[in-house]
């Protein structure tokens, strides 16, 4: 490809990648594929690519979160869709400490919109195990819990175990649950 120099370079300049051309001084790979690339602590070799970290993420969340059919996940989609937080509330958290799993994003969202209110939020922005897709720009999470529970709709960044962190506790915003009555 011919330059404005006039200086041309061939295709096997290119990154692996296919988009950028490859520079020396960043492991003769372009600067995005370098910036997403990951180096292990002892600085010898690459661990993998951005997209290869997102592939083991949504690989653990896969493994960690409960199916599309899985019996306990109708369960509590049916008790969210009666609209009692302080029911659903209970039964969740009941369920999730004994299964050690956690909800898709996409189910989650769906439970919140069954009863959209704040204590529902929290309730199921706590229970997601694919954090990183709690997005309020590409979905229809509330802002809130995308800032706190999706990491500020921040884009995941690679590190060197997986997940990058686990998903976060809810939050104590309320000193007491409300009554049943």
């Amino acid at each position: 490809m011919p330059t404005r120099s006039g200086k041309s370079y061939l295709k096997s300049n290119l990154c692996k990648c296919g988009e950028f051309y490859a520079y020396n001084k960043f492991n003769y790979k372009c600067s995005q594929c370098y910036k997403c690339t990951i180096i292990d602590p002892t600085h010898t070799r690459h661990i993998h690519t951005l997209k290869g970290y997102i592939q083991k993420c949504n690989n653990w969340a896969n493994e960690t979160c409960f199916a599309k059919d899985h019996s306990t996940l109708k369960h509590l989609q049916k008790i969210s869709k009666m609209k009692n937080d302080i029911i659903f509330y209970k039964v969740s958290r009941i369920i999730l400490q004994m299964s050690h799993k956690f909800l898709f994003a996409e189910d989650a969202l769906k439970m919140y919109y069954d009863n959209p209110t704040v204590f529902r939020a929290h309730i199921v922005g706590s229970m997601v195990g694919d954090w990183w897709n709690i997005n309020s720009k590409k979905t229809t999470w509330p802002p809130f819990i995308s800032c706190y529970y999706g990491n500020y709709d921040e884009p995941l960044v690679p590190c060197n175990h997986t997940p990058p962190r686990m998903p976060n506790k809810i939050q104590n915003v309320f000193v007491e649950l409300p009554s049943l009555e």
